[in-house]
């Protein structure tokens, strides 16, 4: 036979309070669940940036050759965004990081409009370019084409 339980006693366990946690085990769930894995991971990625695992995921990198403070496109930014076997490489880009006084430099980001395709030569950089020195001209200008196409 089933025992059931009386409808008053159903009530009375149904409006007791839950029991409180005490301060120092909330601070130990608190350290568990947030503060803890905050730092493994942070743990785990100084780690692997320690050893030199992994590619530059900026645009820019530091030039190679050339003088000091000289940057270049990054040819492995695209395999943020495809797999390496489809990925595209940014156009050729050097860019000192000072930029000269008196100048004026403008970034266009976009896709395959932005950066010309087919033919850059005829893109909007060179384009803007062209307008903005005929426009003013005491100031020089120095367009950067970080567009890429399908991205």
């Amino acid at each position: 036979m089933s025992r059931k339980a009386k409808p008053e006693t159903l009530r009375r366990a149904a409006s007791l309070p839950e029991p409180a946690l005490s301060k120092r085990r909330r601070k130990v769930f608190w350290v568990g669940t947030l503060v803890l894995p905050v730092f493994l991971l942070f743990g785990v990625e100084l780690t692997l940036r320690l050893v030199g695992f992994g590619y530059p995921a900026d645009f820019f990198v530091r030039a190679e050759t050339g003088p000091p403070g000289l940057f270049t496109e990054n040819s492995k930014f695209g395999w943020l965004f495809f797999p390496q076997g489809l990925a595209r490489a940014p156009d050729p880009v050097r860019l000192s990081k000072t930029k000269p006084s008196g100048t004026c430099r403008i970034f266009v980001f976009g896709e395959s409009a932005a950066l010309g395709d087919p033919e850059p030569a005829y893109g909007f950089s060179r384009i803007l370019r062209e307008l903005l020195e005929e426009r003013c001209p005491n100031t020089k200008f120095e367009v950067v084409n970080v567009a890429m196409t399908a991205i």
